[in-house]
């Protein structure tokens, strides 16, 4: 890429580059099938907002980031970051007679994956859209018409901080432009547009981090689109896998009101990271790591993470990403209804609470062996095992019953101590893949499936059933009802001894999956 014009306005805190890129289709070698393309990049800085305005015909993820950066240095007052998503909906101000073509609704209750972002388009999409979806969605993109000054104008807006607008038009025109968003991007106003798009929640500004991050999933996006990564494991060997198929969990001996800091592992690669708002970006990698990891050959993944947050989880439920915040769909949780608990008698199994797999112990047997014996003479027809990085669940099993198939998904957690009670550490891991496995509530369940048993040197196996079985079962010509499942299995848990705190996060994962309409009641197989 090279930048075959610039000219500089310091009337108008303005800078226009353009910018000439030669590219090779990556199925050749030769130069004489390179193309020549030429991008317009505009930024504009708004000194009262301290706003800066990135105006790219090239869109490329990284490149907003390298160019904001490009104009701060070290004692500039403000640290380059995007608006939150609630801020970016100021843009909304002072706009009469607002007609929407189209609206993006990103599920708020995960629990069916079908609906996990919902786009409806027409002429009035706003009309659709009533106050019981308030609960279930959140507001995502949108894109409509309306009156500003006297004048028909179009405006978009997506989550990842970018607007547009449809219209012709020279550079003073668009810094004026600009210059009116910024004024209501730092309002202090709310905007109404009288509609269906109010009733959906834009969140609200993440100032703080806060308390009792319990869980972190991957972004929606990711599942949409999964991408690559690569990396030298430490035998030396590189390394290609899907990012889908590595563990994202919270670190929690380093997490704190400043931090939360989370480990990327499995497949030979352990890459710690860390969530900040005191710093200049909001992802940074762990000093400590000794691996690189590529995302798609050719961006790290910090960096990749950047463009793409994960999603972190408190402990009721409500979730932060980037610079945005969204609370609990509700304050009042119903409690937890102990007869969703199931006392299995492990030391009568001869089953070693504090061992979660693998070889017996000098206690027993291992909560997996217990369970995988206990499933295979179950009812169900299929049992399928995924232990490991990036797994579905430790379990999947399939139940066919008149045009019926229930998916259970069983997620195992050893004890921490010898004797069952209630720890807070033996419940946040195991209650974060409880509810991650929403992701996976569709027919999508057997794509993951094939993709798990097809990754190389993979230990995912059928235990009960096999492919051709299952392949069957949720052939859409069968008509089959699907119906889900989250099953937790901790020993470490005790009925009598549960305490408030792991009933409520219970509870709330409870409600989080089965508000989403998808999943039945969780169910626990804990001690007595």
């Amino acid at each position: 890429m090279k930048i075959i014009h610039r000219h500089i306005s310091d009337e108008l805190f303005t800078a226009v580059y353009v910018v000439r890129q030669q590219t090779r289709p990556e199925w050749t070698t030769v130069d004489y099938l390179d193309s020549t393309s030429y991008d317009l990049i505009i930024n504009y800085y708004d000194r009262d907002s301290g706003l800066l305005f990135i105006c790219s015909s090239l869109r490329l993820d990284g490149l907003y980031e390298h160019l904001a950066w490009e104009y701060a240095n070290e004692n500039a007052p403000f640290t380059p970051r995007g608006p939150s998503l609630k801020r970016l909906n100021r843009v909304l101000l002072d706009l009469e007679d607002l007609r929407f073509f189209n609206i993006g609704m990103r599920k708020t209750a995960l629990g069916n994956n079908s609906e996990a972002y919902r786009t409806l388009a027409g002429s009035s999409v706003e009309q659709a859209i009533d106050q019981g979806d308030s609960r279930a969605f959140r507001r995502g993109h949108w894109y409509g018409s309306a009156v500003s000054g006297g004048e028909r104008i179009t405006i978009g807006l997506s989550s990842a901080s970018k607007l547009w607008s449809n219209k012709n038009t020279q550079i003073p025109q668009l810094i004026a432009w600009c210059r009116q968003l910024a004024r209501k991007i730092i309002s202090d106003r709310v905007p109404r547009t009288f509609s269906g798009l109010d009733f959906l929640p834009t969140g609200e500004d993440l100032t703080t981090i806060p308390d009792t991050v319990v869980f972190a999933d991957w972004d929606a996006s990711l599942y949409m689109s999964p991408h690559i990564v690569t990396f030298t494991n430490p035998k030396g060997a590189l390394v290609t896998c899907q990012l889908l198929d590595l563990d994202l969990h919270i670190n929690f001996a380093e997490t704190n009101a400043q931090q939360v800091s989370f480990i990327i592992s499995g497949n030979g690669v352990n890459y710690g990271a860390a969530f900040s708002l005191a710093t200049d970006r909001l992802i940074n990698a762990s000093e400590e790591n000794v691996q690189e990891v590529l995302v798609d050959e050719e961006m790290p993944l910090d960096e990749f993470l950047n463009h793409r947050p994960p999603v972190f989880y408190t402990q009721d439920f409500g979730s932060f990403q980037s610079v945005s915040y969204f609370p609990p769909m509700s304050s009042d949780v119903a409690p937890f209804d102990m007869n969703q608990f199931e006392v299995v008698d492990w030391r009568a199994s001869g089953t070693d609470i504090q061992k979660e797999f693998g070889d017996p112990s000098g206690n027993g047997r291992s909560v997996h062996a217990y369970l995988k014996e206990q499933l295979v003479q179950s009812d169900a027809d299929i049992v399928f095992y995924d232990h490991g990085p990036g797994e579905i669940a430790d379990f999947v099993t399939f139940r066919i019953v008149s045009r019926q198939v229930r998916v259970s998904f069983y997620h195992c957690k050893a004890s921490s101590e010898p004797e069952p009670g209630g720890r807070v550490a033996d419940a946040y891991e195991v209650c974060g893949q409880a509810v991650k496995c929403d992701k996976w509530a569709d027919r999508r369940i057997l794509e993951a499936v094939k993709r798990r048993l097809n990754r190389p040197d993979s230990t995912s196996h059928f235990e009960k059933g096999n492919l051709e079985f299952l392949e069957s079962a949720l052939n859409p010509a069968q008509r089959n009802r699907l119906i889900f499942e989250s099953v937790v299995v901790q020993p470490g848990f005790s009925s009598a001894g549960l305490g408030d705190r792991i009933k409520s996060l219970l509870a709330a994962a409870d409600g989080f999956l089965f508000e989403g309409g998808r999943f039945d009641r969780i169910r626990v197989l804990g001690s007595a």
